[in-house]
């Protein structure tokens, strides 16, 4: 994570943090303050896994808060608990341009690149964190776990059925209303060369592409739909929600198409890791 995104002279670390503290700033406008108050529509857990001195494998990072008993927060506890607010150009692209002014971004996660890539610990930890989840919120829409990693898991022994295993113990659990999701978006140095979004068959270049692109849930039909109104492209019936050789844009429309769930009462809550 910490090689350059393209030539935007940052590096993937600073893109990805950027992109996703302002997800979950668009999740608390749009979704959880219609009204002006805060309204526990979404549920939010955030953890980032590497390898390091004192460091776990998977370690929970939203904000100010501590790791909860169940691996989730309600949107009062998550949506005031930014470490501080910064003013960034948010329009910023890959290439440098801009497309809007700067704008005020709180920031609930820090840009952070450690070590190696334990995602089997991450994904048996998302897995646990759903089944609380779901456990408790039976009826609601079920929960989405995306993942964002610049290269392949260090803890399956090389063996990726150990892997397949992992994502399906996310995949594999559901409430009344389907399975959750697994959606995974594979960021890259050299992003703004043959980025893939939502494919319908697994890329088959390298078994780590097509190994990541196995374990991603099939799009919904609404992420679809908005997948194809925000990204002018053919997103086909049944495709994967897997990117691969994202750039900065890519994951930020990434990012908002996994989270677009239409919200329409308290139990409508997801739980995001």
């Amino acid at each position: 994570m910490n090689a350059e995104w393209g030539q935007s002279k940052k590096t993937l670390a600073d893109g990805a943090t950027k992109a996703i503290n302002r997800t979950i700033r668009d999740l608390m406008i749009n979704a959880c303050i219609p009204q002006g108050e805060i309204m526990n529509y979404i549920n939010l857990a955030v953890y980032a896994y590497g390898t390091g001195d004192d460091y776990k494998q998977v370690e929970w990072r939203l904000g100010t808060l501590a790791e909860p008993k169940l691996g989730y927060v309600s949107a009062e506890e998550w949506a005031p608990a930014h470490h501080r607010i910064e003013t960034m150009d948010l329009g910023l692209l890959a290439d440098n341009s801009k497309i809007a002014k700067s704008q005020k971004l709180p920031i609930w996660v820090e840009e952070e690149a450690i070590g190696w890539t334990p995602m089997c610990a991450a994904l048996n930890k998302a897995a646990e964190v759903v089944k609380n989840h779901a456990s408790i919120y039976s009826d609601a829409f079920p929960p989405i776990v995306i993942n964002i990693t610049d290269g392949e898991p260090t803890d399956h022994d090389e063996d990726y059925s150990v892997f397949q295993k992992a994502a399906n113990n996310v995949k594999n659990l559901q409430t009344t209303d389907g399975n959750a999701l697994l959606l995974n978006i594979h960021i890259d140095s050299d992003g703004e060369d043959n980025t893939l979004m939502f494919p319908e068959f697994p890329p088959t270049h390298t078994i780590y592409s097509e190994e990541l692109a196995k374990s991603s849930s099939i799009l919904p039909a609404e992420m679809a739909r908005m997948a194809r109104k925000e990204l002018k492209i053919t997103i086909p019936e049944g495709a994967l929600g897997y990117c691969l050789n994202a750039d900065f844009n890519s994951l930020v429309a990434f990012l908002r198409i996994g989270t677009t769930v239409v919200v329409g009462s308290d139990e409508a809550e997801i739980a995001g890791v």
